[in-house]
Formats: C-alpha cells, structure tokens, sequence
C-alpha cells in the first residue's frame, strides 16, 4: 500500500500567509506594490499572493487553497512548482493586463490553479470522480466568463472599499493549473518510451 504524503507545501502556504497577516511590516514588503516593482523590487510580482487585505479576504483564500491543495498532496503529487508558477503569472497577469491596479494581493489566483489542477487530475478517474470533475470544471469556467465579463467576482462581494476585484489573477491561476496538468500528463520522449517499452517486454 502506498503510504500518504503529509500536505506539506499547503501546510506551509498557510502558516506564511498567516504569518504574513500577523506581522504588517511583512505585508508592506510582500504586497505586489506597482511602483515598487518598476523601483526594481521584482520579488512582490511572486509574493503579492501572500497578502491579504481584511480577514475575511484571508479565511475566504485559506479554505479555497488548502481544500484542493491538501487533496493532490494527499493523493500523492508534489504541488510547490504549481503554487511558484501561479504565484508568478499572477502577479505579472495583474502588472500587465490590469495597468489601473496599484497595489495587489491575494491567494485566489493560487486558488483557481489548485482546483483546475485538481479537477484535471479527478478526470482521469472513476466515473463518478469524473463526473464531479467535469461539473467544477465548467462552473469554474463560467465563473471566469463571468470574472472576466463583468469585472467582478461571482459569488463573492468585495465588501466596503476593501479590495478591488482583479480577474485577470484567476484566469492566470487557471493557466497555470492547465500548464501544470499538461506537463504531469506529456507523453514520455521517444528514447523514455522505448526504453519503457524495452523493459515491458523484457519483464513480461
């Protein structure tokens, strides 16, 4: 029997984020902060996902983080590429496509990437598992027509002036999700396949 895998990469998404809402010196210095980019303070394009802006911001982002992210941990793939990645087209989908936006921050984009991920992994199982699959899949995509259409996130209500909704973070995490998914699943190169192939028919 193939033994778990504790959800280490969620687990310590988490507590940094936590960290992070704790300590406000931290979030100065995470925040994804436009100016300070163009200043030549590159890391914020990664680390603005670390910030959030209220509490409920923060709860909302934990639990859309840690469900998918603890499900592929515990299912045995490895998932800190994907968070990095997701991190990173983030921040640079929000400097590039969303030029009105000066400060950003937030785990929804890291979010988004987890469950398509997630979703695109359960594809590949049972029909049942598939089914619920396909069905987070579509929604997921009306949600980002929606995002994307509107300018505002369905579902959820950005409360008094304490954040800005940015769609374009969840259409870059989705991306990402779908990047991640691609490279799990790529064909192995011709000379992997024949030797994989050699050993097959050598141990048959």
């Amino acid at each position: 029997m193939t033994r778990r895998r504790a959800p280490m990469a969620t687990v310590t998404l988490v507590l940094s984020v936590l960290v992070v809402a704790l300590v406000p010196a931290l979030q100065r210095w995470l925040v994804l902060d436009r100016a300070a980019v163009g200043a030549g303070q590159l890391w914020r394009v990664a680390t603005g996902s670390l910030v959030h802006f209220s509490t409920s911001h923060l709860l909302l982002d934990l639990v859309a983080v840690g469900v998918p992210g603890a499900m592929l941990e515990l299912s045995g793939r490895r998932i800190g590429a994907t968070i990095a990645l997701a991190s990173v087209a983030v921040g640079i989908a929000v400097l590039a496509l969303d030029p009105t936006l000066e400060l950003y921050g937030g785990l929804s984009g890291v979010a988004y990437a987890l469950v398509v991920l997630a979703a695109l992994e359960k594809t590949r199982s049972k029909r049942t598992e598939r089914a619920v699959a396909l069905a987070v899949l579509a929604l997921t995509i009306v949600k980002l027509w929606w995002d994307m259409r509107s300018g505002s996130f369905l579902l959820v209500e950005a409360g008094h002036g304490e954040f800005v909704p940015a769609p374009v973070s969840h259409l870059a995490g989705s991306i990402a999700g779908v990047v991640t998914a691609l490279v799990w699943h790529r064909p192995p190169a011709p000379t992997a396949r024949r030797a994989i192939l050699s050993r097959t028919a050598s141990t048959g």
